[in-house]
């Protein structure tokens, strides 16, 4: 493939992703939990003129470092705070993700090699939710993958001082947006394939020394925003920051996130199963042949040295997410891109190909079960107009898993990856243009808020009860939103002078006032909904006192 042609394809590749992501993006209001939080928190920023430190509802937020608030006060502050604008920063994160993804397949094996491996990477379920959400994780992706492919290069060619240089940005920004991770991650990979790979790289054994190097200058970009960060909040945010949020995150499941080490063994394993679907058809054999170093040149220390440690490190820690093995994603797909391109030139061996039947069983399960799950969604959730939207959506993923595993077992490779790539751009289209804008309408904050903002001042005091999700927060538009802490605490907020509105789930209201007698308060208006943060059905009522 002629060098511009491969760098123009996927540079095309990686704009028409970002622009797909973006049309995700305006296809539905923010979720509940972490989306309206990053949300609320740029949106503050902006309208506080403060860029040190991140809030929320006014109260510092120290969850995760300023970067990620920096880079989506941008469109905010060119566009406004709208869905597309906060999720922007993630499109492009994942489009970054994609093109280093290309990078490193290319310099590792071949142009189309790279260009297969960073389809894969981006039609996989995981890849399309975090590419067009308000949060960390597609950016954290993009640094990590940037500067791996750079150490890949340089694996494979020697140091040079631009490959210091990506570094030192790939690692100060990795740490400015996800904190410690941002470093660990990138920084233990590279010492596996580096480890794993000693007698095949073009790296002499000093030359390692750049690379610490260059993460001391990264972790200096860090502090030079920590430091006068923590001074200013009073030490808060590195007690909350880095105490609560980080190491009490690895010695204990945060909000319900996980739970016994022994019995969470195998979550990620899950995770890999339906997130990265239905790329699972390969990812056996790929696994086979790249722990048996029959993808040829340096793959199986640079490969199993971008996954291990991150498995191995988020299989340790207490809480468990999804997107915390996200960044084994770029390594995962150029394993199945590589295997797919060898079982096309008949170099895999019989292993390769048993483990390539047990994946077929395996996306056939993960295939059958999506499908099914999406034909009986509407009787879970009964949104308007999603039944023929979710069928769709099913019998897509059963045909298409049942095409592809066809032609795989008739040796027909590249036919097999042409149906799956087909088959989820078409189950991305309807899931967009469809689902999720009817599993949108079932959420309560927006309508509520909306109303609230109607007919009512600006300044009215806003309180809740039995409901704290941010969404309330951002959808109110830079009103301030106390929780009311206990039963007794509305009953004498409801009985004090002057204006308020107060925000309580229906049955809430009912046990407070079958115990306190009629809060005497005024209905502004009902809202039936979910609450997808906490997977229940809910009557969301606002109330206003009476003037």
């Amino acid at each position: 493939m002629p060098r511009a042609v491969g760098w123009g394809m996927a540079g095309l590749g990686a704009a028409l992703l970002a622009g797909a992501l973006l049309g995700v993006a305006t296809q539905t209001t923010l979720w509940d939990r972490d989306e309206p939080r990053f949300a609320e928190a740029t949106v503050e920023m902006v309208r506080s003129g403060n860029y040190l430190y991140p809030t929320f509802n006014g109260a510092l937020r120290p969850d995760k470092p300023v970067l990620i608030y920096w880079l989506m006060s941008i469109p905010v502050r060119l566009f406004g705070a709208g869905e597309v604008a906060l999720r922007s920063l993630a499109a492009v994160g994942m489009a970054i993700a994609a093109l280093a993804t290309y990078a490193a397949g290319r310099w590792l094996f071949a142009p189309r090699t790279g260009l297969l491996a960073a389809a894969v990477m981006v039609t996989t379920p995981l890849a399309l939710v975090e590419g067009s959400a308000a949060t960390t994780d597609a950016v954290l992706l993009a640094w990590i993958t940037v500067g791996f492919a750079a150490f890949v290069h340089a694996f494979l060619h020697g140091w040079r001082p631009l490959h210091g240089v990506i570094l030192v940005l790939a690692f100060g920004a990795g740490l400015l947006t996800k904190g410690p991770v941002g470093l660990v991650v990138p920084l233990a990979s590279i010492g596996v394939a580096w480890w794993l790979g000693r007698g095949r790289t073009a790296l002499r054994p000093q030359q390692i020394a750049w690379i610490a190097l260059a993460a001391g200058l990264g972790l200096g970009l860090f502090l030079a925003w920590a430091i006068p960060a923590n001074a200013a909040t009073g030490g808060g945010l590195g007690r909350e920051g880095l105490g609560h949020h980080t190491l009490r995150r690895m010695q204990e499941p945060l909000e319900g996130h996980g739970g016994p080490l022994l019995l969470f063994l195998p979550y990620y394993l899950a995770v890999v199963a339906v997130g990265f679907f239905p790329w699972t058809l390969y990812l056996c054999g790929a696994l086979s042949a790249l722990g048996g170093d029959r993808l040829g040149g340096a793959a199986r220390p640079l490969l199993l040295g971008w996954i291990l440690p991150t498995v191995v490190l988020m299989t340790l820690v207490a809480t468990k997410l999804p997107h915390y093995v996200l960044p084994i994603w770029p390594a995962l797909a150029l394993a199945v891109a590589a295997t797919a391109h060898a079982a096309q030139r008949g170099e895999l061996d019989d292993r390769d190909h048993r483990w390539l039947r047990r994946g077929a069983w395996l996306a056939a399960a993960a295939g059958a079960l999506l499908g099914i799950a999406l034909v009986a969604l509407p009787q879970w959730l009964p949104a308007p107009g999603l039944g023929p939207w979710a069928a769709a959506a099913g019998l897509i993923v059963l045909a298409m898993t049942g095409l592809a595993i066809r032609e795989q077992s008739r040796g027909r490779v590249g036919a097999s990856c042409l149906v799956l790539l087909v088959g989820m751009v078409c189950f991305d289209a309807i899931l967009t243009g469809g689902v999720l804008p009817a599993l949108d309408r079932l959420k309560p904050s927006p309508p509520i808020a909306a109303t609230m903002r109607a007919r009512t001042a600006p300044g009215v005091p806003v309180v809740t009860r039995g409901y704290g999700e941010p969404s309330l927060v951002f959808y109110l538009a830079g009103r301030r939103v106390r929780p009311l802490p206990s039963d007794d605490a509305l009953v004498l907020w409801a009985h004090e002078p002057g204006p308020g509105v107060l925000v309580v789930p229906r049955d809430v209201q009912a046990r407070i006032e079958a115990r306190a007698g009629s809060l005497g308060l005024d209905e502004l208006v009902t809202v039936h909904g979910y609450n997808f943060g906490n997977g229940k059905w809910l009557d969301l009522v606002a109330l206003s006192k009476r003037n």
